[in-house]
């Protein structure tokens, strides 16, 4: 199994930019094949070092990811983020 995690800070990190953002990656789920799982989680911390948004994704296996990475649903997704964000962090590993 995968996990795909990813952090964003986004341009406009009101509750309104979040929510936005959220409901944007919220609509692949179920979208596309072989994404077992997604969530969106929305941070409440201030602190500096601390991110907007995240995303957490599994997937079966490495291929499976690799179709989600380029996958229609999920290339309009990530035009969108690459817009709405000025920095993002990610990390993959097998669980």
């Amino acid at each position: 199994m995968i996990r795909h995690i990813i952090l964003w800070r986004l341009n406009d990190p009101s509750d309104r930019g979040k929510k936005e953002a959220q409901a944007v990656l919220e609509a692949m789920r179920g979208v596309i094949p072989g994404m077992l799982t997604l969530e969106v989680g929305l941070n409440y911390n201030s602190k500096e070092i601390a991110f907007d948004i995240c995303l957490m994704t599994t997937h079966e296996s490495a291929a499976d990811q690799e179709l989600y990475q380029n996958h229609p649903e999920h290339l309009k997704v990530k035009a969108y983020m690459s817009r709405a964000a000025f920095a993002r962090a990610m990390v993959d590993y097998e669980f």
